[in-house]
């Protein structure tokens, strides 16, 4: 018999299809926000269209606009977000972007509600330990800001309780973690999507496809992440061929982003992902690499490693990929494939020289504890790294 508690997150509302700027505008009415931040990328205030049309949307609900995120969260732009928020005493903030602007409005939130003002400062004054969604700390319920988030890629930080941001200072990317953080509203608008550059979207799909695989083979799944994890990867392994073979095809499209709900439900269960994770946070930083790629060229490696201890578990993985006649690192080798991805690290310019400096990290900041398949040092996670080269 399992033992386990599911915890519902503080997510209140997800989107599906509703145009961005109507949603948006609908939700700062329910939550009668006065005062909105939004926050984007450069290349969306380049592009005009969808950041433009949400805030004309809010109208004069929008106190400002900070379109300056960059990859992997850096931590200059979310001081800025802090400080523009207290300005405008900020009721609400919406992310348009990745998963770089989602986690760095969701950090920027909580420096907001523990009254910090650098990531630093946040990390001191944040309540230590495991997370339960379904409860807060007094202190946090004081302010009523939360997040929306519309997502441009498959990332899934927007149904997430955790988020990364890098400390500029020292070029370390620092774990965050608050009931609060989880957007209150997610906005999965396929529309929004369409100027993301393909091999973005694609990447991203493919690191949701990472999230329910790691998930379903971990050795600790649930009934419920057994089910949303199968029909995650179902939907994603169908969903991104069919926006490779037309970038235009929005049921597709919103598919895809209806698999990456589902492949991060197990979090819920407390189901933890396992070393393809692990190394892809501290790598993707480290070289530089999106995290989509990170999955891209190190899930099949980290499924190669394991099968030894989870054989029975990854069959389930290749299944769900429509393909229950190979092995689950074949399935997700030839997916990534199809998709025109980059498939091996060398591939994405890693060099060997890289790994014994990201395994180390990896091994010690305890990143590897979930995996499957035991890590006892070092040595294993460049092997991993070994099989993907």
């Amino acid at each position: 018999m399992k033992i386990f508690t599911h915890r519902r997150s503080k997510q209140e509302r997800i989107y599906f299809g509703e145009p961005a700027a109507q949603a948006v505008a609908r939700e700062a009415q329910l939550c009668d926000a006065s005062k909105v931040l939004v926050l984007s990328n450069p290349s969306l205030e380049r592009q005009k269209t969808l950041l433009a049309g949400i805030v004309d949307a809010l109208g004069e609900r929008c106190a400002g606009v900070l379109a300056e995120v960059r990859a992997h969260s850096p931590s200059g732009p979310v001081h800025r977000a802090v400080e523009a928020a207290r300005e405008h005493h900020v009721d609400l903030f919406v992310a348009v972007g990745g998963g770089s602007v989602i986690d760095s409005a969701k950090v920027a939130l909580t420096c907001y509600l523990y009254g910090a003002a650098t990531i630093a400062e946040l990390k001191a004054r944040l309540p230590y330990g495991p997370v339960d969604p379904s409860r807060v700390d007094e202190q946090a319920l004081v302010a009523r800001a939360r997040v929306v988030a519309v997502p441009t890629t498959l990332s899934a930080a927007e149904f997430s309780w955790s988020a990364g941001c890098t400390d500029e200072s020292v070029g370390v990317k620092l774990p965050f973690a608050h009931p609060l953080m989880v957007p209150q509203a997610a906005i999965l608008d396929p529309r929004a999507t369409l100027q993301t550059p393909e091999v973005l979207f694609l990447s991203t799909g493919i690191r949701s496809v990472d999230h329910a695989a790691e998930r379903l083979a971990s050795g600790l799944s649930t009934d419920f992440c057994d089910a949303t994890a199968t029909q995650a990867l179902a939907l994603l392994s169908d969903a991104l061929r069919r926006v490779k073979a037309d970038p235009a095809d929005l049921a597709a499209r919103l598919d895809a982003q209806t698999g990456t709900w589902m492949s991060v439900a197990g979090e819920e269960s407390g189901v933890p992902v396992g070393i393809s994770h692990a190394i892809g946070r501290v790598l993707g930083v480290h070289a530089q690499m999106p995290h989509g790629f990170t999955s891209c060229v190190l899930l099949s490696a980290a499924m190669r490693w394991n099968a030894a201890t989870n054989a029975a578990a990854q069959a389930r993985v290749a299944a769900a990929l429509g393909r229950p006649d190979a092995t689950a690192a074949q399935a997700i080798a030839e997916l990534v494939a199809d998709l025109g991805l980059p498939g091996r690290l060398r591939d994405v310019g890693v060099t060997r020289e890289m790994f014994e400096p990201v395994a180390r990290q990896v091994f010690e900041g305890g990143g590897a504890r979930n995996n499957p398949r035991p890590i006892g040092s070092s040595k294993d996670i460049v092997e991993i790294m070994e099989i993907a080269w």
